[in-house]
C-alpha cells in the first residue's frame, strides 16, 4: 500500500490564493430621512451573484426611526428568510440573521448549537438574486446598514 500526495501546489503552499473562494462583507446604508419609504415597499439592497454562498445577513440600526417601524430581510425566494419583523425603531443595534435549520419533517429547530450552525448555516445561490428589505411600516427618519457575509464560489474546479 502506498501513500501518494495528490494535493495541489508545492510543499508549504497548502492554500494557494488563486484557488480559494473569496470571502467578503457587502453592505448598503439606507437613509430613510433622505428618501422616505412607504409601508410594504420592498427595497432590493444587496446584489447576490449566482455561485455565491451567503453565510449570514443582517442589519444594524444607525439612527432609530421616529415611529413604529419593523422590517423583514430576505430574498426573492423568502421575503423574511434572514430576519422577520426586526424593530428598526428600537435603540440602535446590530441584528445578524440566525440560520433556519429544519429537521427531517420541515419543523424549524430553534435551539442552535455552534457545531450545527457551522454545518447548516447560510444559503447557496444558484441564480442571481438580491437581498431585500421589506418595510412593514412607513419610514422617514431612520438609517440602517444592511450587510451580508458572502463566499464567492464561482470558477471553482
Amino acid at each position: 500500500m502506498a501513500t501518494v500526495d495528490v494535493t495541489k501546489g508545492a510543499a508549504g503552499s497548502a492554500y494557494p490564493a488563486s484557488d480559494l473562494p473569496k470571502v467578503f462583507i457587502i453592505e448598503n446604508i439606507i437613509d430613510f430621512a433622505a428618501t422616505n419609504r412607504a409601508s410594504g415597499d420592498i427595497l432590493q439592497v444587496l446584489q447576490i451573484k449566482a455561485g455565491s454562498y451567503v453565510l449570514l445577513a443582517g442589519l444594524e440600526v444607525l439612527t432609530v426611526e421616529d415611529s413604529t417601524a419593523t422590517a423583514d430581510l430576505g430574498d426573492g425566494a423568502n421575503a423574511d428568510g434572514y430576519l422577520d419583523g426586526t424593530d428598526i425603531n428600537a435603540a440602535t443595534g446590530y441584528f445578524p440573521s440566525a440560520p433556519a435549520i429544519t429537521n427531517g419533517t420541515g419543523t424549524v429547530i430553534t435551539a442552535v448549537t455552534t457545531t450545527l450552525f457551522a454545518i447548516m448555516g447560510g444559503k447557496f445561490y444558484t441564480a442571481d438574486d438580491t437581498i431585500d428589505l421589506t418595510l412593514n411600516n412607513a419610514c422617514d427618519a431612520g438609517k440602517i446598514r444592511v450587510f451580508a457575509v458572502v463566499f464567492d464560489c464561482t470558477g471553482r474546479a
